[in-house]
């Protein structure tokens, strides 16, 4: 696959590429200039898995990008360009938690995050605990799927209950029942 960094723009075309575009296209729009690469893929976290499989694809080209144009960007920085990238390119309204932990994560650890704040804090995951992960081999495509859905979805429900109630909140979980 061959994208040419002069011709970026457009809406997304449904392909894996389109996060590879993504990021250097808001890169570049950011005002960065970007030397041409040679990017070899590699990964054992399958495509459409739930794994955030395209987080860390935006991620990584985010990082080769950088090292070979001579770029630098605070951690948390990288995270929202590459969120920018999976909604502008990839066509996914996702939050930015999945691009936050490609960026934060650590081996052996988990991380907390607030979503509203960005607060996060990095723990050691106790030696006696074991995470498995299993593929159901059940493909799912954000930008294709209900995600877009359910957070339009989620949106709304928000904007009535602030019609409703009258109160200024913003994200689903401010809302508290009184009761």
């Amino acid at each position: 696959m061959q994208l040419s960094l002069a011709a970026l723009t457009g809406p997304p075309r449904q392909h894996w590429s389109d996060y590879i575009r993504g990021v250097a296209a808001v890169l570049q729009a950011a005002g960065h200039t970007l030397s041409g690469a040679n990017l070899m893929i590699h990964s054992q976290v399958p495509l459409g898995a739930g794994l955030s499989s395209s987080a860390s694809l935006e991620v990584s080209t985010a990082l080769a990008l950088m090292a070979i144009s001579d770029l630098e960007f605070p951690p948390l920085e990288l995270a929202k360009i590459c969120q920018q990238a999976e909604h502008e390119y990839a066509g996914t309204r996702c939050g930015v938690m999945y691009q936050f932990i490609a960026v934060f994560g650590r081996a052996g650890c988990v991380l907390m995050l607030d979503c509203r704040s960005l607060e996060h804090q990095i723990l050691a995951l106790p030696h006696d605990i074991r995470i498995v992960i299993c593929n159901s081999t059940v493909k799912h495509e954000l930008a294709a799927g209900e995600y877009n859905r359910r957070r339009a979805d989620c949106e709304s429900g928000v904007e009535i209950l602030r019609i409703l109630s009258g109160a200024d909140f913003r994200p689903l979980r401010s809302v508290r029942s009184s009761h």
